[in-house]
């Protein structure tokens, strides 16, 4: 689950097993389920939820590999991007260029643009233990946290 970075509201994102995202507004919960894309129904896990900066747009990662875009005020999904079997470990979102990172489970490490739903680019060297993803304030780095205790670097400013 994540806190909603924007200042106008108080939202709180979070998935379940049964593959249910979930979009708390104050105390009250409105619940979407996470496969109301028509042509990718799941019952996936979800693995991570992260929100784009100052909108109400936020990006879910599952356990079948896939990565649903959604806006808080709307049930549907915006855009889903299929990555494979191997499930989602991890996800970040990079305003700056609307690129959203996702760490999959066999080591796969790949920026997607959030603007017109394609793969930007696949990074290289990942490990297949990725747990977390980060971007540096300036949106020139992405890190990312291993399960052994590693933090790996990616220098992104030359990527376009």
């Amino acid at each position: 689950q994540e806190w909603w970075p924007g200042t106008n509201a108080l939202l709180l994102a979070s998935g379940d097993a049964a593959g249910n995202v979930i979009v708390w507004e104050g105390t009250a919960a409105a619940s979407m389920a996470a496969g109301t894309h028509p042509d990718t129904a799941t019952t996936a896990a979800i693995t991570d939820v992260r929100w784009a900066a100052n909108t109400a747009h936020f990006a879910v990662g599952s356990q079948d590999g896939a990565v649903r875009l959604f806006d808080a005020h709307q049930s549907a999904s915006l855009a889903t991007w299929l990555q494979g079997k191997d499930a989602v470990s991890a996800l970040t979102w990079q305003r700056a260029q609307n690129l959203v990172a996702v760490a999959l489970a066999n080591g796969s490490l790949q920026l997607w643009n959030a603007a017109n739903n394609h793969l930007f680019t696949t990074l290289p060297g990942a490990p297949t233990n990725i747990t977390s993803l980060a971007w540096s304030a300036d949106a020139r780095w992405l890190a990312a946290g291993a399960a052994d205790g590693r933090i790996l670097l990616w220098n992104t400013s030359n990527l376009g």
